[in-house]
């Protein structure tokens, strides 16, 4: 009961924009004669935290989601340049892939702004997605283990980011340790080309997995 109020109470702080609020339970005593539990809890709201973002269209509810100072309930420059990672792989998983995210920080006594600027870029699609140097392993089985898409009639522009190839190398190396290539590496090499298309300059990706395998170590006794 009591760490829901104490959630209750932090989330009214937080839609008032007191993002760093810190919220206690003072004390809590017994009253015997009406069988009753008193509670205090103490508040200190401190500043108004502003989040806005330039450049781009984003609804309230989805800056909430992509900067994460609304769920940790504190403004330090990690949780922020979380947030720049966060929204760049957002416009990134659509489309514009060179995407740049940057935030600035205005404080004055009574309120903190945050403000990200964003710049979008110019959209593409994903037309290829190749694997180069895996000889242990087939091509199919190791793009089985791949997340980014190329364009297809459900996935208009593709699906790319910078953390989806970093998770797909990652997993091909997993796969590959597993079975005793202790030194493997994964590389993701990627290629962008533009033209004009219906007088919009527009812009195509490749990705190729480069794969260095090293040495296969077997083990016995």
């Amino acid at each position: 009961t009591i760490e829901r109020a104490l959630s209750s109470l932090r989330k009214h702080y937080q839609k008032n924009h007191y993002l760093e609020a810190t919220i206690q339970l003072k004390s809590s005593q017994f009253q015997p004669s009406s069988n009753r539990l008193n509670y205090a809890f103490v508040a200190d709201k401190k500043a108004v935290v502003k989040i806005k973002v330039d450049g781009v269209s984003l609804s309230q509810g989805k800056i909430r989601k992509l900067v994460p100072v609304y769920q940790e309930g504190d403004v330090d420059e990690d949780l922020l340049n979380e947030g720049n990672k966060l929204i760049k792989d957002y416009y990134q998983r659509r489309g514009y892939f060179n995407v740049k995210v940057s935030h600035h920080r205005a404080t004055t006594p009574n309120q903190t702004t945050i403000t990200y600027k964003v710049t979008r870029g110019i959209r593409s699609s994903v037309t290829k997605i190749t694997i180069s140097g895996n000889h242990y392993f087939s091509t199919s089985t190791l793009l089985a283990r791949v997340s980014v898409q190329p364009r297809s009639f459900f996935i208009r522009h593709g699906l790319y980011s910078e953390d989806l190839t970093e998770n797909d190398s990652n997993a091909m190396e997993a796969l590959y340790q597993m079975n005793g290539f202790t030194n493997v590496s994964v590389t993701p090499q990627v290629h962008q080309t533009y033209a004009i298309r219906h007088h919009k300059k527009v812009g195509f990706l490749s990705v190729n997995y480069a794969i260095s395998e090293g040495a296969q170590h077997k083990f016995g006794k």
